[in-house]
């Protein structure tokens, strides 16, 4: 583990074996019985451990920030393929239609036309109900605010929580 960190060893071994896919159930992705109990806390050493969580959890924090940065790179990168075979296929369509060719035939490949049918929607306000579907969420910052200032909402209640702080 690459860390700016001061992590004690015995959790930089247990992160490195958790990185490492060791310390994890290949199928769940749950942590192993072992390296949750050596990831046990208690009142004695709640203070020496918290510290080296807190760090790890901020070296975690790092490494999701690049994943993150990766997976919008590589789906600018998908999109950009996708619209280039989008472009290509047209082109080919155009192309068959223009000179009324149904099949083209390679050695490996075979390029044909076929007919299909799609509903297009020119104007949903014309359509009945019955076609129309509607997602229903709530509105929890709604909600929220309404709660906050004393009205009683049935189905909601506003549940105080404990979120933990790491700067």
């Amino acid at each position: 583990m690459n860390s700016l960190y001061n992590i004690s060893n015995d959790l930089r071994n247990i992160y490195d074996r958790i990185d490492n896919g060791d310390g994890i159930d290949i199928e769940t992705g749950e942590i192993k019985p072992e390296i949750m109990k050596a990831l046990a806390i208690t009142q004695e050493n709640l203070q020496s451990k918290a510290i080296d969580y807190g760090y790890v959890i901020k070296t975690f924090d790092d490494e999701l920030g690049l994943y993150d940065k990766e997976i919008k790179r590589l789906q600018e990168k998908r999109k950009q393929i996708a619209n280039i075979q989008e472009r290509l296929k047209t082109n080919l369509l155009n192309a068959m239609e223009k000179f009324n060719i149904v099949e083209i035939s390679g050695k490996t490949i075979k390029l044909s036309l076929r007919k299909s049918d799609k509903v297009e929607v020119y104007d949903i306000d014309l359509l009945g109900d019955e076609y129309k579907t509607i997602k229903t969420e709530p509105n929890k910052v709604a909600i929220k605010r309404d709660i906050k200032n004393g009205k009683e909402i049935e189905g909601a209640k506003l549940v105080e929580c404990q979120n933990l702080q790491i700067k």
